[in-house]
């Protein structure tokens, strides 16, 4: 989660080298959408954005009526021994300095996601939203990446079907 359009992409490019898939959000309500349909191993968030702080969003995860224990990884640019305890205080497990050098991301990523049980629930059993939140191939990339079977129902404003997509394990 970064507003930052290049550092989404240097990020899920570097983890793309270890074949760990991501969904990108610029904005903290991108990432509610994100993580109301999609229960994701890792969420990477810079600490420092408009609006909702990084330090924000595991609070407010955390508050969703299917509270997740997903782990937080914080990507600032002034990592100081108090950021590093309001970090944790937060439910962060922990922090990447800006800008980072690709195998410290890829190592702090790797450890954490080694720690992830297997088998673990990653989805709920419907997802539902506005597209306004989130962009359709980033709809699209969820489902792909959970496998899903299903039909996709795109609806206007008026709830008028304007079209679907059919899914059988995320394809």
């Amino acid at each position: 989660v970064d507003p930052d359009v290049k550092l989404l992409r240097l990020v899920q490019s570097t983890l793309a080298l270890k074949s760990v898939e991501s969904v990108a959000a610029e904005s903290a309500e991108q990432a509610m959408a994100i993580l109301r349909a999609y229960l994701p191993d890792l969420v990477i968030t810079d600490v420092a954005r408009p609006g909702l702080s990084g330090l924000d969003l595991p609070r407010r995860v955390r508050a969703l009526p299917s509270p997740t224990d997903v782990p937080f990884l914080f990507l600032t640019a002034h990592a100081d021994q108090r950021l590093a305890e309001r970090g944790a205080d937060a439910g962060g497990t922990g922090f990447v300095r800006k800008p980072f050098v690709v195998e410290e991301l890829l190592g702090r990523v790797l450890t954490i996601l080694d720690e992830v049980p297997e088998g673990r629930d990653a989805a709920a059993s419907s997802v539902s939203g506005s597209l306004k939140t989130i962009a359709l191939p980033d709809v699209l990339r969820m489902l792909l990446v959970q496998g899903r079977t299903g039909t996709l129902t795109i609806l206007s404003r008026g709830g008028r079907t304007e079209g679907k997509v059919y899914l059988r394990a995320g394809r």
